[in-house]
């Protein structure tokens, strides 16, 4: 059971399947402040084909289910709670259920909504630490975003031919190789940025998962 503690200026984040334990404060009039809104499974499924392509270039704080409303995710979120209580065409609620969640994924906020357990283990996982590659990643931790026990999370991983290590190892190198072909980022800087502690393992890693240096690399592109 998680306990979120929020404020007026964040938003909860309350995935599918997670369990999560809620109070609601009053403020310094003595009001409560509550608003809800639901996605349907088929809204966030669109949202994620349409934006496949761009959610692993953005960033990702996966950890999080209480996230700040930034500028741009409060006004779409005021937005859309303003079309909900005007009762207007579903496809305007649409368009700005969007804009919501658009906000929350240029935010890094976004993977949590956006798990979809009907896909394989491994993709689901691979969701999870694309969201932040640097971290010190647990088994555990990435069982419990998923509500799995650790043991579990082996198992299922092993009847997909997969692993928990290959999979780190997998998302570290590939967001490594995309920022080497496609930003100026210095060689050390993508290395801890890709989790790894020095450049010189970083490198040695690299060359054996993709036949050459992260230099010979950038010399050739």
């Amino acid at each position: 059971m998680t306990t979120l503690p929020c404020s007026q200026s964040s938003v909860s984040l309350l995935p599918a399947g997670r369990q999560l334990g809620i109070r609601n404060y009053p403020g310094a009039q003595g009001h409560y402040v509550a608003d809800v809104v639901s996605f349907p499974a088929q809204a966030l499924q669109a949202f994620s084909l349409r934006y496949r392509e761009q959610i692993g270039n953005w960033p990702g704080h996966t950890s999080d289910l209480c996230v700040p409303l930034d500028r741009h995710t409060a006004l779409a979120w005021d937005n859309l709670l303003e079309c909900i209580a005007s009762d207007a065409p579903d496809a305007l609620r649409s368009h700005y259920g969007e804009a919501v969640l658009l906000a929350l994924a240029l935010g890094g906020w976004a993977a949590p909504l956006l798990l979809d357990r009907r896909d394989p283990l491994c993709e689901r996982v691979q969701h999870i630490l694309m969201g932040n590659p640097a971290r010190d990643c647990a088994v555990a931790c990435v069982a419990e975003r998923l509500n799995l026990g650790a043991s579990t999370l082996r198992r299922q991983l092993a009847n997909e031919a997969s692993s928990f290590s290959k999979l780190l190892e997998n998302v570290r190198l590939g967001m490594a190789l995309q920022w080497l072909q496609t930003t100026a980022r210095p060689i050390g800087e993508i290395a801890a940025a890709s989790g790894y502690a020095s450049a010189s393992r970083f490198a040695a890693r690299f060359r054996k998962h993709y036949g050459l240096s992260p230099r010979a690399l950038r010399t050739a592109i």
